[in-house]
């Protein structure tokens, strides 16, 4: 599916020009789907992404909540 790549890789766009309202939106429909799917490892790189997006912004606590997020994602067994 190319419409959460396609959202994310904005999201990303508008955090490199310090858009970061824009790039939170773009973040948050791209989890939004990723969830919806069920790909945890995708859904794990967007919720880093949102974590920067929150440090920059200086929302120290969010950041931090996000960056647990992905790490409990990342330490959960794979399934085969």
């Amino acid at each position: 599916m190319v419409y959460p790549i396609v959202k994310n890789i904005r999201g990303l766009v508008y955090f490199l020009q310090k858009e970061y309202d824009k790039s939170m939106i773009e973040f948050t429909k791209s989890l939004a789907i990723r969830k919806t799917i069920g790909n945890e490892l995708k859904t794990m790189a967007i919720i880093s992404n949102m974590s920067l997006v929150y440090e920059v912004t200086g929302k120290d606590n969010l950041a931090l909540d996000y960056l647990m997020q992905a790490l409990s994602i990342e330490e959960k067994p794979i399934a085969n």
